[in-house]
């Protein structure tokens, strides 16, 4: 089994337009990496990155935009809260 590469930092590189680019290192994958990290916090051996409030404001987006889509009507949000609103 592969190691994964979790020392690494990723390479800038310059696009066409003149802004930087960051390119992973080769070889690097991150769904191992984020794995990686969970299993080794579960263990003890390491802290997590992205906790459940991370999570959470990362995918309300998408699981608003689906119940509005299956509701057919517009639901609100509080961010703050991170509770529906009304």
């Amino acid at each position: 089994m592969q190691r994964p590469i979790l020392s690494l930092k990723p390479i800038p590189k310059y696009n066409l337009n003149g802004n930087i680019e960051y390119i992973p290192p080769r070889g690097y994958n991150s769904h191992t990496d984020h794995f990686m990290v969970l299993f080794n916090a579960m263990r003890g051996k390491g802290k997590i990155v992205e906790d459940a409030e991370y999570g959470l404001r990362a995918a309300a987006p998408a699981l608003m935009a689906n119940l509005c889509y299956k509701q057919e009507k517009i639901i609100k949000w509080d961010p703050k809260a991170m509770k529906l609103v009304g």
